[in-house]
C-alpha cells in the first residue's frame, strides 16, 4: 500500500511537470516565449530525466511538435497551394501562385527552426543524458525529421507534389529559356544573361525559400543554361572562346571561366578548346618557319635580313610572344588555375617538339642575345628575354641535342670574342644548371677554364720567345684550345681570325678576316690585276668545306665591303661563278672588319652529321645508366630495367626501348652483365 502511494505521487509529480512543459512548448509555437521562465522549465525537464522518465518526456515532446505541425499544415500550407493548374500552365516558375506557396513554406520552416532552438535549450539535459544513451535523435534533429515527415512528406496533403512541380516547372522554364537565349545572343551576352539568372535565383531563395532548396534550384539553372550549351557557347562564330582569345577579351574569358567552373565538364571543355587553339597557332608558326628555311636554304648574304639565323630567332620570338599572350590570359582571366597552366604547357610542348629544329633554334636565339653589339637592349632586358627562353627550353624533349648546339655556338662566341660579357654567359649557364643539374653544364663551364688556360699559355709562350735566341715567327700567332678530348687536338680552322694588309689603288687597308677568308684572299696574290679565279679553283686549292666556302665568299663579294667582285652579280654563290680582286675598293676607315655571314641553321647534311654524333653519345649515356642501375640493384627483370633507364635519361632525351635493348646486349657481350640461369629476361651484374 505504501509503495503504491509513493508511485502515484511520482506519477502525479511527472504529470504536473509535463503539463507545464507541454504548455510552454505550445506558447513557444505561439511566439509567446517572452512570458516563460526558461530556468524553471529547464529544472522541470531535468527532474523528469533524473527520475528515469526520459522516455516519457521524449515521446511527449514528439507528440506536441507533431500535433503543432499538423495544425500548421492545415491552417497555413494547404491554403497557400496554387490554384489547380496554375503553376503548370505558367511558363515562368515565378508566377504569383507558386511564389506565394513557396513564401509561406519558407516562413513556416523558419518559424519551426526558431522554435526548435528554444525547445532544445529547455531540454538540453534530456539530450545529454537520455537521447545519447537511448540512441535517438537529439531534440533539434527530431524537430527537423518531424517537419520533413509531417509537412514536406505529408500523407494527408500533396505538399511534396507541389514542391516537385515547382522544381520541374523551373527545369522546363530554364530549358526553354536556354534554347531561346543561345539562339538570340552572342557568347558574351549569353553568359551575362546566365549570370543574371543565377543571381536572381539566389535572391529569390533568400527571400522565399529555405537555404536547403537553393542547391536544387541552382543545379537546375546550371544544368539547363550552362551544361547543355557548353560546346555551343565555346564554338559560337565570331564571339565564342577562340574569338575571345584572339581579341584578348579578358572580362568575357573570366566570366566564362567562373560560369563554366560551376558545372562538371565546364573547365575541361575550356581547357581542351584552348589547348587545341594553341596547337593550331604553334603549327602555323612551325609551317611558316619551315617554308622560310626551305626557300632560303641558309645561304643568304649577311646583309639579307632573312638569314637562317634570323628565321630561327623569329621562330623563338613568335613562340615567346604566344607564351606571353597565354600567360596573360592565365593571369587576368583564369585565376592562375594550375590545371589550365598544365594544359597550356602540354600544348606548347607538343608543337615545339613537332619542330625538329627547335633545339637548334633556341640555341641560336640565345646566341643572338649573348653576342656583342646588340642594339637597343640593356643587360636587364637581355636577361629577361633569356629567362623566358629557359621556359621554352623546359619544353624541349631532346635536351642533349640542344646541349650540342649550345656548345658549338658558345665556342664560336668565345673563340671569336663575340660574347657580350663573361657575366652574361655564366648567368645563362647558371640558368641551365638550375634546370638540368651540374652534369649538363660541366663541359660548358669548362670552356671558360680552357679560355683562361689558353690565355695563360700564350702569355708564357710569348714570354719564352722574347727570352729565346731562336728566330721569332714572322706571324703573330695566338692559339686557343677548347674542350680537348684526351690528348687529341682537332684544328678548327673555321673558328680562327687573321689581320692582313690589303693594297688597293686608293690606299692600303688592314682587314680583319676569318682564317678561311685569309686563305681565299692570299690566293689572289699570284694573280694579275683583273685575272679571275673560278669557284671550282678556289674550292680545289683551298679544300675549304663547301658550306663554309660559300659563306666566306658571300662575305667577301656580296656583303657591305666587296673585297672581291663576283661574276655574274647576285647574292648567291653558285658553281661556275668567277671572282676578281677588287683593286678599286675604297672605304673611309683604314681598319675594316669583314663580317662573316651570320650563323645559319644547319643544312640537311650538317644536321644528319649532328644527329649521328648525338646518337653515338646516347649509346654511351644509355650504357652508363644501365651499369649504374645494375651495380646498385645487382639483379633486375628486363621491363623493370627498361623503365628505370627511361626514368633516369628522360631529363636529357626520351630513350627508345629498342636502343636500350641493344645497349643491354652490347654490355652482355662485353661481360658487364649476364642473363640469369633459367630466365633470360632477368639480368645479373658482373663486378
Amino acid at each position: 500500500m505504501s509503495s503504491r502511494r509513493f508511485q502515484n505521487s511520482a506519477d502525479a509529480q511527472f504529470n504536473d511537470n509535463w503539463d507545464r512543459l507541454a504548455q510552454a512548448i505550445r506558447e513557444i509555437h505561439k511566439k509567446n516565449a517572452s512570458i516563460l521562465s526558461f530556468e524553471e522549465l529547464y529544472r522541470n525537464a531535468y527532474n523528469m530525466v533524473l527520475h528515469k522518465n526520459g522516455d516519457k518526456l521524449y515521446n511527449g515532446v514528439r507528440e506536441v511538435i507533431t500535433q503543432h505541425l499538423e495544425e500548421v499544415a492545415v491552417s497555413q500550407v494547404v491554403p497557400a497551394f496554387p490554384l489547380s493548374g496554375a503553376s503548370s500552365s505558367q511558363t515562368n516558375p515565378n508566377g504569383a501562385g507558386g511564389a506565394n506557396f513557396l513564401k509561406v513554406l519558407k516562413t513556416v520552416w523558419e518559424d519551426h527552426t526558431t522554435c526548435m532552438l528554444m525547445i532544445r535549450d529547455i531540454l538540453m539535459y534530456m539530450d545529454r543524458v537520455y537521447a545519447k544513451t537511448a540512441n535517438v535523435p537529439l531534440v533539434y534533429d527530431l524537430g527537423l525529421d518531424l517537419f520533413r515527415d509531417t509537412i514536406v512528406r505529408s500523407q494527408n496533403y500533396p505538399i511534396q507534389n507541389h514542391l516537385l512541380e515547382f522544381l520541374e516547372t523551373s527545369s522546363e522554364y530554364y530549358r526553354v529559356e536556354g534554347q531561346m537565349l543561345v539562339g538570340e545572343y552572342d557568347a558574351p551576352e549569353y553568359m551575362k544573361k546566365v549570370d543574371k539568372r543565377l543571381n536572381e535565383e539566389e535572391q529569390r531563395v533568400r527571400h522565399y525559400l529555405s537555404q536547403t532548396t537553393e542547391p536544387k534550384i541552382r543545379n537546375i539553372v546550371e544544368e539547363e543554361l550552362i551544361s547543355k550549351h557548353l560546346k555551343t557557347v565555346i564554338e559560337m562564330e565570331n564571339s565564342g572562346l577562340i574569338p575571345m582569345l584572339r581579341n584578348e577579351k579578358m572580362d568575357d574569358l573570366g566570366r566564362m571561366y567562373k560560369l563554366f567552373g560551376r558545372v562538371v565538364k565546364g573547365h575541361d571543355e575550356m581547357k581542351s578548346a584552348i589547348s587545341d587553339y594553341i596547337r593550331e597557332l604553334g603549327k602555323a608558326i612551325n609551317e611558316t618557319v619551315t617554308s622560310n628555311t626551305t626557300a632560303e636554304g641558309g645561304n643568304a648574304a649577311s646583309g639579307d635580313k632573312q638569314t637562317g639565323a634570323t628565321v630561327a630567332v623569329r621562330w623563338v620570338q613568335e613562340v615567346l610572344d604566344l607564351k606571353d599572350k597565354f600567360d596573360k590570359v592565365q593571369n587576368l582571366a583564369l585565376s592562375n588555375d594550375k590545371a589550365f597552366q598544365t594544359s597550356f604547357n602540354e600544348a606548347f610542348e607538343y608543337f615545339i617538339n613537332k619542330n625538329p629544329k627547335s633545339p637548334e633554334f633556341i640555341s641560336l636565339f640565345i646566341d643572338d642575345n649573348l653576342k656583342k653589339g646588340l642594339k637597343g637592349k640593356t643587360e636587364e632586358e637581355v636577361d629577361s628575354v633569356l629567362d623566358k627562353t629557359i621556359t621554352l627550353f623546359r619544353f624541349i624533349g631532346e635536351k642533349d641535342v640542344f646541349e650540342r648546339y649550345y656548345k658549338q655556338h658558345l665556342a664560336k662566341r668565345l673563340l671569336l670574342g663575340r660574347s657580350v660579357s663573361d657575366d652574361a654567359e655564366r648567368g645563362m649557364i647558371g640558368k641551365l644548371k638550375v634546370e638540368c643539374g651540374y652534369q649538363f653544364t660541366t663541359k660548358l663551364e669548362g670552356m671558360f677554364n680552357d679560355m683562361r688556360i689558353s690565355s695563360d699559355t700564350m702569355s708564357d709562350f710569348k714570354e719564352y720567345l722574347d727570352k729565346s735566341v731562336l728566330e721569332k715567327p714572322k706571324l703573330d700567332l695566338s692559339v686557343t684550345v677548347l674542350t680537348s678530348t684526351g690528348r687529341r687536338l682537332t684544328w678548327q680552322s673555321n673558328m680562327g681570325t687573321a689581320d692582313i694588309r690589303g693594297s688597293f689603288k686608293a690606299r692600303k687597308h688592314e682587314l680583319n678576316v676569318s682564317t678561311y677568308q685569309m686563305v681565299i684572299l692570299l690566293m689572289f696574290n699570284d694573280k694579275q690585276d683583273g685575272e679571275s679565279l673560278s669557284y671550282e679553283q678556289i674550292k680545289g686549292e683551298s679544300d675549304i668545306p663547301e658550306a663554309d666556302l660559300k659563306r666566306n665568299l658571300q662575305s667577301l663579294a656580296c656583303a657591305k665591303y666587296k673585297i672581291l667582285v663576283k661574276e655574274p652579280k647576285g647574292k648567291e654563290i653558285n658553281p661556275g661563278d668567277q671572282f676578281i680582286f677588287n683593286n678599286d675598293f675604297t672605304a673611309p676607315l683604314q681598319r675594316i672588319k669583314i663580317q662573316t655571314v651570320a650563323s645559319k641553321v644547319e643544312s640537311e647534311g650538317e644536321r644528319k652529321e649532328t644527329r649521328e654524333k648525338v646518337e653515338e653519345a646516347r649509346k654511351h649515356q644509355t650504357e652508363a645508366a644501365i651499369v649504374r642501375i645494375m651495380k646498385d640493384r645487382k639483379t633486375m627483370e628486363h621491363n623493370l630495367l627498361i623503365a628505370e633507364v627511361v626514368k633516369q635519361l628522360q631529363s636529357r632525351f626520351m630513350p627508345n626501348p629498342a636502343l636500350i635493348k641493344k645497349r643491354i646486349e652490347a654490355l652482355i657481350e662485353r661481360e658487364y652483365l649476364e642473363r640469369a640461369t633459367g630466365d633470360r629476361r632477368v639480368y645479373n651484374y658482373l663486378a
